[in-house]
């Protein structure tokens, strides 16, 4: 994030959050969409996780 703009630095932040929240793709240009390429995988095993997690919990007695 040092390496970006303050305003492509707040787009990339924006658009991680919104991606993880309602997996929206952003129209990212440049740096802030080769780093949010970087960070999509691991926002994406994170929420299989968690979701496989919350029916683990479901399923116990």
């Amino acid at each position: 994030m040092e390496a970006l703009e303050p305003a492509q630095a707040g787009a990339l932040l924006m658009a991680l959050l919104d991606y993880s929240e309602f997996g929206t793709i952003p129209e990212l240009k440049g740096a802030p969409m080769v780093a949010f390429g970087f960070c999509k995988p691991k926002i994406d095993r994170d929420g299989q996780k968690f979701v496989q997690k919350c029916e683990q919990n479901v399923q116990k007695p």
